[in-house]
This record gives structure tokens, C-alpha cells and sequence, in this order.
């Protein structure tokens, strides 16, 4: 629908509330699997899975899941009876919930930290979910020559040991040096990007650690330049969609540019510290329920995420939050 058919209907739905929270106000998502297409839908990732919720505050109907929700209370059919029928129902029902239902609730996440139980009310169950991720960045990493921080006289090694040992105001002091000394190859970067019609960029210089096999990429700790951008439709120069980036370009300055045709959903899982199927945290804050006539996929309850997947947690990913 058109943006204002879409505003009039979700008008007319009102506003739609999210799944139950945690003890810690986050929504408990099963995550099973992913999606992601860059050529329709740049930016974007759908995270599909399942989340708890009460049957009588989400759904009008009877059947929710692919089951008959009336007969789990043992009560039969609809009309109360208890018919042999109705029996053989609420055991196909019985049935079909354990099989669609995590079997172990604390999948990834330690004891210690809170995390949702199967449903065990009778007006509760599991339903199918899918979270809607949207407006990610790609971060790339500018590797450059040799020349570029050459330091003959140990200006940003002094530097370096003072922040190492915590002098107030030296990490501030180190990165506005490296900012200086990396002018040049900015500039050359945004040159390079303004091509593909990138020009919304954040740049900062980070060390990183290289592992791999190219020999032109120096070894252990070393500066980089970190440049980060959106890829969604219309963040380009001009309202324009950025354009793919080669493989591994070089330059005067830049002996490199790692990560150029690095998908939104690797970013994803890699950032956000996640390894297969199992538990996430969905920050409330940062959530918002979709209304059902307004979904982009069928799954029972769609919630989207308009600023990137800050809000989404691994138990890694939260004491790693908790820690700082």
C-alpha cells in the first residue's frame, strides 16, 4: 500500500503492543533462521523464529500456530463438550504444541541470566515471529601504507603508551593525531566511495587485528581506518541506493579496503555475537509490533527494528553491555 493508505491503516488498527516482556524488559525471541536479499531490500534483515504470547490479547482466532488452541485446556471442543473426538483433538493439539515449542529455554544464555520458560499457561503459546531489522550499516577497514603513520619521532608511540597507561585526556590526544595524519587518506577514501555514490559516511581510526593469508596487510595490531555507512534504498548521494563495491580496491594511500562486499546479516551475526538457533533479547525500547495488515511476511507476529540491531542481545553480547 501507499505510505498514506498504510498511516491510515495502521491508524485504524491502533496501536499494537508487543509480545510479554522479561524480568529485565527485554522481548524473548527463539531465533531458527534468516534472510536476507541485498538486491531488493538493502539494509534490511529478517530474523525469523518464535515468541510466547497470550492467545486472548493477540489473536481473535481459535487457531494460532497451526493447532487448535480451544482444546488445551482438556475441555474438548468449543462447546465445552467431552466427547471422544474432542479427546482425540486436544491430544493432536497436546502434540503438536511440544513439537513446535524450544525444548530447552536456556539455549545460550548462562543460569544466571534471566531468560523465558516454555508456555505453561493455558492461555499462552508459542507462535511463529519474524523481526524485522532495518537500516544497517556496512563498516569497512581502510588499511594504509606504510607511509602514512610513519613516526620517526615517536610522537604516537608516546602517545599510545600514555593512553595504555591511562593518563587523563591521552586517548583523546592520540586519535585527534591520527585523525591529522590520516587527512590525506580521508580525503583519497571519500573520493574513492563519492563513485559509488557514497557519500553519508562516518570515518575513525581503530586498531585491528589481522589473522589471514594476504601479505600485503600487516600482521598483529595495527591502525586502520574504520568507515562506516548506510546501505538502505536512498542513502546514497542524491537519494540514491549506494552501489556494490569491488572486491579489493587499493589506492596512493590505502593498500586495501577489507570487508567491501561484507552482507548486512554476516555483519549482523558477527557483531551481535550470534552462533546458530537459540535465545535473544529484544531491548523494548528499541522494538516496535507491526500491525498484521501492514506485515512484509506471514509469520503471526512481525516486529520491526527502524534502528539497526542495537537492540538485540545474545547472552554474550549482554555481559559484554553489562561489563561496560
Amino acid at each position: 500500500p501507499s505510505p498514506s493508505a498504510a498511516a491510515a491503516a495502521a491508524a485504524a488498527l491502533g496501536e499494537e503492543e508487543l509480545p510479554p516482556l522479561d524480568d529485565q524488559g527485554y522481548v524473548p525471541f527463539y531465533l531458527y533462521d534468516t534472510y536476507e536479499n541485498m538486491d531488493v531490500r538493502p539494509g534490511e534483515v529478517i530474523l525469523f523464529g518464535k515468541v510466547e504470547v497470550p492467545v486472548n490479547t493477540f489473536f481473535s482466532s481459535a487457531n494460532v500456530g497451526g493447532y487448535d488452541i480451544r482444546s488445551k485446556g482438556g475441555g474438548g471442543g468449543g462447546n465445552g463438550s467431552s466427547s471422544n473426538s474432542s479427546s482425540t483433538a486436544n491430544t493432536t493439539a497436546t502434540a503438536t504444541r511440544k513439537s513446535t515449542t524450544p525444548q530447552n529455554p536456556n539455549h545460550n544464555f548462562p543460569s544466571s541470566t534471566a531468560s523465558p520458560a516454555p508456555p505453561s499457561q493455558a492461555d499462552s503459546t508459542w507462535v511463529s515471529a519474524a523481526v524485522v531489522v532495518k537500516n544497517l550499516y556496512r563498516s569497512l577497514y581502510v588499511v594504509p601504507t606504510a607511509d602514512v603513520l610513519t613516526d620517526a619521532d615517536g610522537e604516537l608511540a608516546a602517545l599510545e603508551a600514555k593512553a595504555a597507561a591511562g593518563v587523563p585526556g591521552a586517548k583523546m590526544d592520540l586519535i585527534k593525531q591520527l585523525h591529522i595524519r590520516m587527512g590525506d587518506l580521508k580525503s583519497e577514501v571519500r573520493d574513492f566511495l563519492r563513485r559509488f555514490k557514497i557519500t553519508n559516511t562516518r570515518m575513525m581510526p581503530v586498531r585491528r587485528k589481522y589473522a589471514f593469508d594476504r601479505t600485503d596487510i600487516p600482521r598483529g595490531d595495527s591502525w586502520v581506518l574504520k568507515v562506516r555507512y548506510p546501505l538502505s534504498a536512498g542513502t546514497g548521494a542524491g537519494g540514491s541506493t549506494p552501489l556494490p563495491l569491488p572486491l579489493a580496491p587499493s589506492g596512493q594511500l590505502f593498500s586495501t579496503i577489507l570487508a567491501c562486499q561484507q552482507s548486512c546479516l554476516e555483519a549482523l551475526l558477527i557483531k551481535r555475537r550470534i552462533r546458530g538457533p537459540g535465545w535473544i533479547q529484544i531491548q523494548s525500547s528499541a522494538v516496535q509490533r507491526v500491525p498484521y495488515m501492514l506485515q512484509s511476511t506471514w509469520s503471526k507476529v512481525e516486529l520491526k527494528m527502524e534502528g539497526g540491531a542495537k537492540g538485540l542481545f545474545t547472552a554474550e553480547k549482554l555481559s559484554e553491555a553489562e561489563r561496560k
